[in-house]
């Protein structure tokens, strides 16, 4: 295991650059362009356990292939996040630590708390931009998201990071708007240039998205029930992303939980948790899918979802199963979503403050801190 390293950072996704400004970190040379460097050849087939493994090997070349494997794996490389999280706070050697963090921005919002922390406070150069980019892509799914970035561009001292971590905002949409319109008088012409072209592909963005719908959703919904495994995969995630408007897709999406391809079905319980409320049933029965990143997913969007505007019992009993899961990664999500339940949560949050696991029980009770410092707050 290498040495501990002496600062706290927690680091995302590093979109090329970020892996350029590693490499040059480590005196390596490394091809230019905003997201235009590759990461190192990814592992043979392995293993989850074996590629957790291998994050804790001595040699760094080995812990970068195994972080390239696991995010190649998406989906089934979610039971390592929080391995992935722990590597990145030990690693001493900033590539691997971009690579990992690269990972992590593909494996959803559970890593936005230590991402806004790297984004800030890391010593690499490359490693801020890739928690920058994480952020990003992970967008409105962190709430917190946003803000984190926006604080890092206001203190950042190179213009290369503040143009990365402005290329992260625009997929936050309009809500980064104010932000990126102050961009556009920053002293680096890179970034002022890079916070223009951001404001225009946002309100193109806004133009597409006020059109109606009607014929995509179709189409996709088409892909969805008609397509291999990778074209369903791609319409299910690309029906999640046009959000509301995709409402006429629920019953193909609730269909596709039924697939025997796992990715088919994390990538429908990714799409239903973006729909709204109506979309809730369907998420309690992919909360009890047989594969640990489904049950995850699902666990996020019953979280996302809940509001104090509704009877949230049934998806409080469907977490509070999922802290008796076998998975502490899934039990770690239960957690986080049974925080954004509230109040109602409360009694299974103390359950899970005994967890076995160390991180839950950790988990558990920050969550319970701050419902109830939420509470108080609103009276």
């Amino acid at each position: 295991m290498p040495p501990r390293r002496q600062h706290p950072g927690v680091l995302a996704a590093l979109a090329s650059a970020a892996l350029a400004l590693a490499a040059c970190d480590r005196k390596q040379p490394a091809s230019a362009g905003e997201f235009g460097v590759k990461a190192a050849p990814a592992a043979k087939p392995a293993s989850i356990a074996s590629l957790i493994a291998d994050l804790r090997a001595d040699d760094a070349g080995v812990r970068l292939r195994a972080a390239t494997a696991l995010r190649e794996m998406t989906y089934k490389a979610a039971d390592a996040r929080l391995t992935l999280i722990a590597a990145v706070n030990d690693d001493p050697d900033a590539l691997v630590r971009a690579e990992v963090a690269n990972t992590l921005g593909y494996l959803g919002p559970e890593g936005g708390e230590a991402l806004s922390h790297a984004v800030r406070f890391d010593t690499s150069e490359a490693v801020r931009a890739a928690a920058a980019l994480a952020l990003g892509r992970i967008g409105a799914e962190y709430d917190r998201g946003l803000g984190a970035v926006s604080g890092a561009l206001a203190v950042e001292r190179r213009d290369t990071v503040r143009a990365r971590m402005v290329a992260a905002l625009e997929a936050f949409g309009a809500p980064a708007k104010d932000t990126l319109r102050k961009a556009q008088l920053d002293e680096s012409s890179l970034v002022r240039d890079r916070a223009a072209l951001a404001l225009e592909r946002i309100d193109k963005s806004a133009t597409a998205a006020a059109a109606p719908t009607p014929t995509r959703v179709g189409d996709l919904i088409r892909a969805l029930r008609e397509g291999d495994s990778m074209g369903r995969v791609k319409a299910a995630q690309d029906l999640g992303r046009l959000g509301a408007a995709s409402l006429p897709a629920l019953p193909a999406l609730t269909d596709a939980l039924n697939s025997p391809d796992v990715s088919v079905r994390v990538a429908a319980a990714g799409a239903l948790r973006m729909l709204g409320p109506d979309a809730v049933p369907a998420l309690l029965i992919a909360a009890r899918d047989k594969d640990a990143s489904v049950r995850s997913t699902a666990a996020q969007g019953l979280g996302r979802l809940s509001s104090p505007l509704r009877d949230n019992r049934d998806t409080v009993r469907a977490l509070e199963a999922l802290l008796k899961d076998d998975e502490m990664g899934v039990r770690a999500t239960a957690v986080v979503a049974l925080e954004q339940v509230g109040p109602e949560a409360l009694p299974a949050l103390r359950k899970a403050a005994d967890d076995s696991d160390w991180y839950v029980r950790d988990r558990a009770r920050k969550a319970l801190d701050k419902v109830a410092a939420d509470r108080a707050g609103a009276r």
